[in-house]
């Protein structure tokens, strides 16, 4: 009787211990099917933040073309606003310069990675690149839109007192004056925009070359800069 007793329990322990086995056997299964897939999601982030990384350097450089080849028009006409009010003579026709165009760099994986909470899949030192980063491309956004209102600005302005027999075509000093304040608030604005592109291509150019010390990567911010 008590060898059947024991022989019972002994059964029992040893199907609890299988039951038990099993059960850690399909946690671990479980944790790890679920870091593969952890692991697969950074994998496929971390090569779209690189797509949108190489396409912002792209951009920048196209911005920084854009914003010479504007500059030198608005010195150009700041020179011809100086000549008239000095001389009292009619203001020249604006240069005829074509714009080559630019599209502001951006980071919309980065973006939707904030607001979906996947940026915790990345390492620190990915997310303390990308948050440097994050912060440059902020300053753009910023620059860009000040630069915009101020050609608006500018634009507005030159379509209303710019017309044939307009009191500026003819030379008013009083608004040959507000239109250089204008032209200089532009070429300030698109200064500060060339300035921050310079900045942020510098910066993703070392994130793509595999930087992640964030002091190295605030000096190659300035890499680009003349």
């Amino acid at each position: 009787m008590a060898e059947h007793i024991f022989r019972s329990w002994r059964d029992r322990f040893i199907q609890l211990c299988i039951v038990y086995l099993g059960l850690l056997l399909a946690i671990g299964s479980e944790r790890g099917v679920e870091a593969l897939y952890r692991r697969h999601r950074r994998t496929e982030l971390q090569a779209a933040l690189r797509h949108d990384g190489e396409r912002a350097v792209a951009d920048s450089i196209q911005e920084e073309a854009d914003c010479a080849a504007r500059l030198r028009w608005l010195q150009t006409r700041l020179a011809q606003v100086d000549t008239a009010i000095q001389d009292g003579t009619a203001l020249a026709p604006p240069p005829n310069f074509k714009f080559p165009g630019g599209n502001y760099p951006e980071d919309p994986i980065w973006k939707a990675a904030k607001s979906s909470g996947s940026q915790t899949l990345l390492p620190q030192n990915d997310l303390d690149a990308y948050w440097e980063l994050d912060y440059l491309f902020s300053l753009v956004d910023a620059a860009s839109q000040r630069a915009n209102e101020s050609s608006f600005r500018r634009n507005q302005f030159q379509i209303e007192f710019t017309k044939p027999g307009s009191r500026l075509s003819v030379a008013a000093p009083e608004l040959l004056r507000q239109y250089r304040d204008l032209l200089r608030e532009e070429a300030d604005a698109h200064v500060i925009l060339r300035f921050y592109v310079w900045a942020l291509r510098g910066a993703e150019t070392a994130v793509l070359h595999g930087e992640r010390n964030l002091a190295r990567i605030e000096d190659a911010e300035a890499q680009f800069m003349h």
